[in-house]
């Protein structure tokens, strides 16, 4: 490897996971947001955290009927590897996910990201 790009890597990559969920579209992932950019354990984990409107099929645990097209939302945090497994157990508390139709959660082998910080005088976005 160039040695450039060695030393990049030793010293902005990180290790992280990737957690996502998929919510039913009914406010959940609003909520869920909202609580993170709060949170004392994702403000210095937290490396990105989205919310993306999708179309998804499941099948329904109170009627067992499949579901076309149901609008849904996916959410997608990149969290700091130490503290992943921490907050996997929060959010599937925090987004509900054992209720009826409350979506799934997954959370993937490490990847690498880049830290970014936006400057501390941006207006925080309302949702």
């Amino acid at each position: 490897m160039n040695p450039i790009i060695e030393d990049f890597v030793k010293e902005h990559l990180i290790s992280t996971r990737l957690i996502t969920c998929v919510l039913p579209d009914d406010g959940t992932h609003r909520e869920l947001i909202q609580v993170l950019s709060e949170s004392e354990i994702a403000i210095d984990n937290i490396q990105i955290a989205d919310s993306t409107r999708c179309r998804g099929e499941f099948i329904s645990k109170s009627e067992t009927k499949v579901t076309n097209g149901s609008p849904m939302q996916m959410v997608q945090i990149v969290v700091k590897e130490r503290v992943a497994e921490e907050l996997f157990e929060y959010l599937c508390e925090l987004s509900k996910i054992g209720r009826p139709d409350g979506g799934f959660i997954t959370m993937s082998e490490p990847i690498s990201a880049t830290p970014y910080t936006p400057p501390s005088d941006m207006p925080h976005e309302n949702l």
